[in-house]
C-alpha cells in the first residue's frame, strides 16, 4: 500500500459523520470478507473428538499408533482453528476500538462517559460477536490442553510398555543362555513324548 501524506492531512481536515459511516462500513466489509467461522459447527466437531487413551492392560502397538495419529490430526486441526479464530478476533477488536474512537467525534452527549456509552451501543453487535469468538478461542485452547494431556498419558504408557518389553527380552535371553549352556532340549508341541 502506498500512502500520501497530503491525502492523509486533507482527510483529517475534511473528516465528518458521512466519512465515518463510510469508514465503519469499510471496516465491517473487511470483516465480512474473512472466511466464515461457524462457531456452533466448530464446537460440535470438537465435542465429537475421541480423547481416550488405550487402557494399560490391552495396549498394542497398532492401537497406540492409531491413537497417536489421531492426536496429531487433532493438534493440526486445533492450530488451524486457532489461526482462524485469531484473525477474526483481532479484526473485531480493531473494528471496535477504531469505531469507538471515530464515533466519539459525532456522538452527542454531555460528557465523555455518555459519548462512550452511545459509541458502545452503536458497536454492540460487533462486540457481542467478538465476545462469542473470544469464548470459542478459550474453548479451543482448553481442548488443546486436553490433547496435550492425553498425548502425555499415551507417552507414559509407551514408556512403560518399552520397559516391560526390555525386561521380558532380557529374561528371555537369560533363559536361552541357560538352556544352551546346559544342553537342555527344548520341547515343542510336535516333539513332546
Amino acid at each position: 500500500m502506498n500512502f500520501n501524506i497530503d491525502d492523509l492531512i486533507i482527510r483529517s481536515k475534511e473528516y465528518n459523520e458521512d466519512k465515518f459511516k463510510i469508514d465503519l462500513d469499510n471496516l465491517l466489509l473487511s470483516y465480512n470478507q474473512l472466511p466464515n467461522l461457524d462457531i456452533d459447527n466448530i464446537r460440535d466437531e470438537i465435542d465429537n473428538w475421541d480423547f481416550s487413551v488405550p487402557k494399560d492392560t490391552t495396549i498394542d502397538l497398532e492401537e497406540v499408533s492409531g491413537t497417536y495419529t489421531k492426536f496429531i490430526e487433532y493438534h493440526t486441526r486445533i492450530n488451524k482453528l486457532l489461526d482462524d479464530v485469531n484473525v477474526h478476533n483481532q479484526l473485531l477488536i480493531f473494528i471496535i476500538k477504531t469505531g469507538k474512537e471515530l464515533a466519539l467525534q459525532f456522538v452527542t452527549g454531555k460528557n465523555k462517559e455518555d459519548k462512550n456509552a452511545v459509541a458502545s451501543s452503536i458497536l454492540l453487535p460487533v462486540s457481542k460477536l467478538q465476545n462469542k469468538i473470544n469464548i470459542l478461542n478459550d474453548f479451543i485452547l482448553s481442548t488443546n490442553k486436553s490433547i496435550e494431556f492425553s498425548a502425555a498419558q499415551l507417552a507414559r504408557i509407551l514408556r512403560e510398555r518399552e520397559a516391560i518389553a526390555k525386561i521380558n527380552n532380557e529374561e528371555y535371553r537369560r533363559g536361552s543362555n541357560f538352556i544352551n549352556r546346559n544342553n537342555i532340549p527344548i520341547n515343542t508341541r510336535n516333539k513332546l513324548k
